[in-house]
């Protein structure tokens, strides 16, 4: 309580005593009785009580107050404290009485915001034993369990040696399983029987295997797939050892990475012409495999699909793939020959390793990069085509029983050790100038002397492959050209070959020459290159034996007479777009030809063909892929000599 109140309420007290006493009247001046005396006692007595007891507390409060100036701030401020908590009891009582309902009101209010997080997390109620305990046990395999889910709607179940799954859609893909799991990573529910399970059925309508799937089934030697199936995930079947052959569905669509790695007893496959890929290292180590035939809809094999598949000696590759991946075949080392068909790239290491004994390098190809024939200890037989410009660096290292290659007037640079170590190499032609540039590096401890390219010249006669050719160009890089004279012994059938090699060159074949195959009457079929431009006049007159006519891509030119007189001739269809003109009397007395075909070309003119079917037997001119308006105007009675009609 505060000592000033306290002071306060003792003065009132005293002043209201002081009130109280009665003052001696002057005609009482007497001396009072005894009784009187113990009267007047009795009634000072408090008032010198209560006198005194104010005195003591105004003593007292002043004492209290120079003790509390000298006592430390922090005394001070605790008493203060105390002195502010007497003060207001009642406040305090009244607000912890005024707010009980509020505080019991806030808890009902927010039973479920404090239990929600409970409900929401109860892992933060376990021990973090408890909790990995409960990981690991969710996500490591059972070898109690026999059944269960392994996809959103599919199911699996296994008897003694089998293993059933059935559902619809997707399998889940798994991880590969290192045999104790607890990683938050989800394996294969059946992982702990794989090495008891020998056969896979796989039923319903399931579209996928799931990635790890069936990996180290190593007693594995049946899997039954249903024909809804359109994947196989990576490494789905990866070291099942025992497995010898598959049986793809028909709808199957892709196979993933990794997915029949180390199968060392499959022995053969083909896959089904709807695959459209096949992913790296598929087939990876397959050490049995013999033959593989791959689906016309794959454009390419990747990298290490069939890395180290040592007994592989047959591969058939359609004309749909371009490009072979790295490594894609190294290590083959029972492959003697494979045909590349169409292949445009070959990437490093592609080839490297393997048993190859003859490599015809395909012309579509342009690089070899490197080390792509690297090692191939075996090979005997090398082809480089003309449209080969560089050889990367050991392209052929180690090649050590290659007797003799000729590197081609295409080629502009050899990179180092290209053919380093092919001891056996006792023959080598090549460029001078190129031989300059690379012979200290490309051919490093290859003591065999080079034999330099030989090349023709402008105005050089010659016969090739029967033609009799005389060279117009003689360039070296490929764009020299020749024109055909005719041939040696008369042919049936000719045709006119787009490249024609000479020495060490080849050359480009542009024109037929005037009266090439004059009065040829052997000749009965005609297929005219696709790089001749030109037909001189008279080239075939009086072929009396020739019925068909077919090809020039880029032809432009068909002289004048040039089949007049082919009395048998019945069919002609040209298919190039930039035809520009047919010479006068093209098809005199032809009596047979009554339908000619041309392809749409914006080149034709009224002037190119000006009586150029005149003293012919044609009635109908065929313009394909064109609208016919244009062509009836140039092709009409006053310009070509006769009245002919031309549709499309």
């Amino acid at each position: 309580m505060n000592h000033k109140k306290v002071t306060s309420v003792l003065l009132s007290a005293a002043m209201c005593a002081s009130m109280v006493v009665t003052p001696v009247m002057a005609d009482e001046t007497a001396a009072p009785t005894e009784a009187q005396n113990t009267e007047a006692t009795e009634k000072q007595e408090p008032e010198v009580t209560e006198k005194k007891e104010t005195k003591a507390a105004e003593k007292k409060e002043t004492e209290e107050t120079t003790a509390k100036e000298t006592e430390a701030p922090e005394t001070k401020e605790v008493e203060e404290t105390k002195a502010a908590e007497e003060q207001k009891p009642e406040e305090t009582e009244a607000a912890e009485e005024q707010k009980p309902e509020e505080t019991e009101a806030a808890e009902e209010q927010k039973p479920e915001e404090t239990e929600a997080p409970e409900e929401q997390k109860p892992e933060e109620a376990e021990t973090a034993e408890e909790k990995q305990g409960d990981e690991e046990t969710a996500n490591r395999p059972s070898v109690n369990s026999n059944s269960g889910k392994c996809g959103e709607y599919a199911t699996w179940s296994l008897s003694v040696t089998k293993l059933t799954i059935t559902g619809k859609g997707s399998m889940t893909s798994f991880y590969e399983f290192d045999g104790q799991g607890g990683d938050n990573k989800v394996y294969a529910p059946w992982a702990l029987h794989a090495a008891s399970i020998e056969e896979i059925v796989i039923s319903g309508t399931i579209t996928t295997v799931g990635s790890y799937s069936f990996k180290d089934f190593v007693n594995l030697t049946s899997v039954t797939f249903p024909e809804s199936m359109k994947a196989i995930g990576s490494h789905a079947f990866d070291n099942c050892e025992k497995l010898s052959s598959i049986t793809y569905p028909s709808k199957l669509e892709s196979i993933s990475g990794g997915a029949f790695k180390d199968c060392k007893a499959l022995s053969s496959i083909t896959i089904p012409d709807t695959v459209k890929t096949v992913g790296a290292g598929a087939f990876e180590g397959c050490k049995g495999l013999t033959s593989a035939t791959l689906s016309n809809k794959m454009t390419a094999v990747k990298e290490e699909t069939f890395i180290g598949c040592s007994s592989l000696s047959s591969v058939t590759l359609p004309d749909s793939i371009t490009a072979i991946g790295i490594r894609a075949f190294s290590g083959c080392s029972s492959l003697s020959y494979i045909d590349l068909n169409k292949v445009k790239s070959m990437s490093q290491r592609a080839f490297a390793n393997s048993g190859l004994v003859a490599m015809f390098i395909p012309t579509s190809v342009t690089t070899i990069n490197d080390y792509t024939f690297s090692g191939c200890n075996k090979l005997t037989m090398l082809l480089i085509p003309y449209t080969v410009t560089s050889i990367g660096t050991s392209a052929f290292e180690g090649c050590s029983s290659l007797p003799a290659v000729t590197i081609p007037y295409s080629v502009k640079s050899v990179g180092d050790n290209a053919f380093t170590s092919c001891s056996n190499l006792n023959s080598c032609k090549i460029d001078e100038e190129l031989f300059k540039k690379c012979k200290g590096t490309a051919f490093k401890g290859i003591s065999c002397t080079p034999e330099f390219l030989d090349y023709a010249v402008e105005g050089e006669e010659t016969t090739v492959a029967n033609f009799k050719v005389k060279v117009t160009d003689a360039s070296r890089d490929g764009t020299g050209r020749v024109t055909i004279l005719g041939v040696e012994t008369p042919m049936a059938n000719v045709v006119i070959p787009n490249i024609i090699p000479i020495k060490d060159c080849r050359y480009v074949v542009n024109k037929i020459d005037a009266k090439a195959f004059y009065k040829d009457t052997t000749l009965t079929n005609l297929t005219i290159g696709a790089n001749v431009t030109s037909i001189g006049a008279n080239a075939f007159l009086g072929c009396t034996s020739l019925t068909k006519v077919t090809g020039g891509t880029w032809l432009q030119t068909i002289g004048d007479q040039a089949f007049a007189g082919c009395t048998s001739l019945s069919s002609f269809t040209i298919s190039s777009s930039v035809l520009k003109k047919i010479g006068t009397y093209a098809f005199s007395k032809d009596t047979k030809l009554t339908l000619i075909t041309i392809n749409k070309t914006t080149k034709l003119t009224k002037a190119g063909v000006k009586k150029s079917l005149k003293n012919s037997s044609v009635k109908t001119v065929k313009v394909k892929k064109a609208k016919v308006n244009a062509y009836k105007k140039i092709f009409t009675k006053a310009n070509c000599g006769r009245k002919v009609t031309v549709k499309k």
